[in-house]
């Protein structure tokens, strides 16, 4: 197994041995010595990515952020109007791993490191065998090919906009196991870069008009209220609507949130336990349905923490009219095609499956719902239902609307 890490000093020898195999003996760019070893002239400026397998070098890429970059001092001239860019240098991979996915691991680790540094444009000389390869990560020529013999170069470009956009990004991109935040889309990013408005203007109503109603359209539910928060701040502005005795079915940790916020908020409730990573038992959820009359039903549609989407629609069969139907919806909205039609309150946010940038608390209601001056005023979703109530950003509308767009 080959393990990628940033290079520290004990890495230099075997550093400069492969620089030699490479740039010397391999590609013949600079004269033979005896030592078998190349020392980089900008070694002290370059960050080495590397490869190993039991501690043997197999795979290395040098980032240099200091300019001039090499291809300037060959007389190739470079755009000036980038923002900070880089150089990758000494790309280089030992013969007996290029059948194998080294170069590619590699590649992938250049493209989490470029991103983590927020470097959006890298030069590098590409050799003119590998030109093709280059081209699938999204590298463009910039000039006319360099060099003589078997040691010719393409002065080529990478930004991360040519990257997104080419056929090996999707190859790349790194897997991630743990809770949020969720990727987002280059043009979601660039919504959010935006001018921001100020959120009293016309263009800002209009802007939070625009987005409630193709939230309205995903959920399927005639209104939609939106505020600047996490999903925490939508359920516990539900938490508020929610009159006389209810039922909170748990199934794991996001329905056993539910029951804190319904404690928060002093609702009277019974708990109805679901088996941990099973369906809804329905005939038992019927059984206490008939038992008592409950005022309103709160559930999480999708339990994240044992991996379950739950069947609203053979929920909504056991209730009648007089029953509201809560759905927590944080982790469902977007993953399919769900319609909400039915549910008195839903609640979703803008990042997770949606792909927006965290920050934007939905929620979904039948009906139209009328400020209370029992409920503090951030809680109070009836200040919420007419559109911009308090504050807000507008790059965060606007990175939803794009959201929504890529989804």
């Amino acid at each position: 197994m080959i393990d990628f890490s940033i290079a520290t000093a004990d890495d230099a020898e075997a550093i400069h041995e492969l620089n030699y195999l490479t740039f010397t003996e391999e590609i013949p760019q600079h004269q033979p010595n005896i030592e078998r070893k190349r020392i980089d002239r900008f070694h002290d400026q370059n960050t080495y990515l590397i490869g190993k397998e039991d501690d043997r070098l197999v795979a290395m890429i040098a980032i240099r952020k200091h300019r001039p970059f090499s291809l300037e001092e060959k007389g190739v001239t470079l755009d000036e109007t980038l923002t900070d860019p880089a150089e990758i240098r000494l790309l280089s991979v030992r013969p007996e791993y290029r059948n194998s996915r080294t170069f590619m691991q590699l590649m992938r680790f250049l493209m989490v490191y470029l991103e983590r540094e927020t470097i959006d444009h890298v030069y590098i000389s590409g050799t003119t065998r590998e030109a093709k390869l280059y081209a699938r990560f999204g590298f463009t020529p910039i000039a006319a090919t360099l060099g003589s013999g078997d040691a010719q170069f393409v002065p080529m470009l990478l930004s991360r906009a040519t990257y997104e956009r080419s056929v090996i990004a999707d190859v790349l991109r790194p897997l991630h196991f743990l809770a949020g935040p969720v990727e987002v889309a280059p043009t979601v990013r660039q919504a959010a870069q935006q001018a921001p408005r100020p959120h009293r203007t016309a263009s800002m109503r209009q802007l939070d008009q625009d987005l409630r109603g193709r939230m309205c359209q995903l959920l399927d539910l005639p209104h939609v209220s939106m505020a600047v928060g996490s999903g925490t701040l939508a359920n516990d502005i539900v938490a508020q609507q929610l009159t006389g005795h209810g039922l909170i079915l748990n199934g794991g940790e996001f329905g056993q949130r539910l029951i804190d916020h319904a404690v928060r908020a002093g609702k009277s409730f019974d708990i109805h336990t679901l088996p941990s990573g099973h369906p809804i038992d329905l005939e038992q959820l019927a059984h206490q349905l008939r038992q008592t009359a409950y005022n309103w039903i709160w559930l999480t549609h999708c339990e994240t923490s044992t991996g379950v989407l739950y069947d609203l629609d053979a929920v909504k069969v056991l209730l009648d009219q007089r029953t509201a139907l809560v759905v927590d919806a944080i982790s469902a909205v977007g993953t399919g095609h769900f319609s909400y039609d039915g549910c008195t309150f839903v609640t979703t946010v803008s990042g997770k499956a949606i792909g927006g940038l965290p920050g934007l608390a939905f929620i979904g209601h039948a009906d139209r719902v009328l400020p209370s001056l029992c409920i503090p005023r951030y809680l109070d979703l009836g200040l919420y239902a007419e559109g911009v109530a308090f504050s807000g950003s507008s790059n965060l509308l606007l990175a939803c609307q794009a959201a929504l767009d890529a989804l």
